[in-house]
């Protein structure tokens, strides 16, 4: 494999690292808040409109 390859693939799994941590903050925050009325059943994911800040 190539440096440049490693670098990315290393990339990606911090990305998921950070991506997996803001869920888990967004849903702990919602467990707090104890709405009433209200129900999380999902949150979608939007890409950047960037290309270069999406990983394929």
């Amino acid at each position: 494999m190539s440096a440049t390859f490693d670098g990315k693939e290393k990339a990606f799994e911090n990305w998921i690292k950070v991506m997996q941590w803001w869920l888990d903050q967004v849903r702990q925050g919602w467990q707090e808040a104890s709405y009433s009325y209200l129900e999380l059943v999902g949150m979608y994911w939007r890409e950047f409109e960037n290309e270069r800040l999406v990983y394929r």
